[in-house]
C-alpha cells in the first residue's frame, strides 16, 4: 500500500491557515477594484473573481487526476481554493455588514449566513461523494466545478446586473 509521508500530511494541514491570515489582505480588497469585474461593483466583483477561482480549481484538479498527480499538486490546488475561499469570506462579510440597517438585522444576516454555509457545505460534500462513487473522482470534480460556475453566472451576474441572456429562470 502506498501511504503518504507524515511531512506531506503535515504540509496539507497548513492549507487552513489562509483563513487565519485574512486580515493581511482584507484592507487591500477594500481599496482595490478588479478591472475585469468593475461593472459588477466592488463587492460583487471580488465575489465573482474568488468564485471563478474556486470553480476552476476543482475542474483543473480533475483533469490532473487523470495523470496521477501527486500529493503536492493536490496541496497546491487546495491552497488556491483556501485563499480564494477566504477572500470570498472577507467580501461576503463586508457586504453583509454594509447591507444591514441596524444591529438586529446584522444578527439575522449573520445567522442566515452561517446556516446557509453549513447547509451548502453538507450538500456539496454529500453530492461530490455520491458522484465520485458513481462516475469517479475526475468526473465528479469536473461536474462540481461546472455547476459552481453556472451558479455564479445566475446569482452574481444575472441578478446583480440584469445582464442580457440571463433568461427568467
Amino acid at each position: 500500500m502506498n501511504t503518504p509521508p507524515l511531512t506531506a500530511i503535515g504540509f496539507l494541514s497548513w492549507v487552513g491557515i489562509a483563513y487565519s491570515l485574512k486580515f493581511l489582505w482584507a484592507p487591500l480588497m477594500d481599496r482595490v477594484d478588479l478591472p475585469l469585474f468593475k461593472r459588477l461593483g466592488h463587492r460583487r466583483g471580488w465575489m465573482m473573481f474568488s468564485q471563478i477561482v474556486i470553480g476552476l480549481a476543482p475542474v483543473r484538479h480533475g483533469r490532473k487526476l487523470a495523470r496521477k498527480a501527486g500529493l503536492g499538486r493536490l496541496g497546491a490546488f487546495a491552497l488556491v481554493v483556501a485563499f480564494a475561499s477566504s477572500t470570498q469570506d472577507i467580501v461576503v462579510d463586508a457586504w453583509r455588514i454594509e447591507s444591514a440597517d441596524d444591529g438586529e438585522e446584522q444578527g439575522l444576516l449573520a445567522s442566515a449566513y452561517q446556516f446557509s454555509y453549513r447547509l451548502a457545505l453538507l450538500t456539496a460534500d454529500s453530492v461530490i461523494l455520491i458522484a465520485a462513487a458513481t462516475v469517479g473522482w475526475r468526473m465528479s470534480y469536473g461536474i462540481y466545478g461546472r455547476m459552481y460556475g453556472r451558479w455564479n453566472d445566475r446569482h452574481l451576474v444575472c441578478e446583480g446586473t440584469g445582464a442580457r441572456g440571463c433568461g427568467d429562470a
